[in-house]
């Protein structure tokens, strides 16, 4: 029987058999796999940074769009509290960023540009406050 089984029949009048020692401080505990704590996690490895023309190179539309929004996000979070905004807008915004666009020249512009990519990210600001 699982212990807060128990503990919830036992809240509710109902015999339970105490089959589950009382747990002191000098009681080693087992691992459990729910406990993370228990056991160092590897290091995480970052993915290496890529350029914008390597995100624009690369074949497949979705995949392409993914490699864009991971060089755009740090450049918008960065942008976002010179514009009043908080950063944590930062993943709407670049979302919004990547539906726009029908073609590589807007994403060109947003990449190879700072007054491009401000100008993409006010509009997108402006759709969000409902000025469009």
């Amino acid at each position: 029987m699982n212990r807060l089984f128990a503990e919830f029949m036992a809240q509710r009048g109902y015999p339970v058999a105490n089959v589950f020692p009382p747990v002191t401080a000098s009681m080693p505990m087992a691992y459990s796999p729910y406990d993370a704590m228990n056991y160092p996690m590897a290091p995480v490895m970052p993915a290496p940074a890529m350029t914008a023309e390597q995100a624009l190179a690369i074949g497949d539309p979705t995949q392409r769009r993914l490699a864009i929004g991971n060089v755009l996000y740090p450049r918008v979070e960065a942008m976002l509290p010179s514009l009043n905004v908080p950063a944590e807008n930062a993943p709407a915004v670049t979302g919004h960023l990547l539906e726009i666009p029908e073609d590589d020249e807007s994403f060109k512009m947003m990449l190879e540009s700072e007054d491009g990519l401000r100008a993409a990210v006010t509009n997108a600001l402006q759709f969000f406050s409902g000025q469009h």
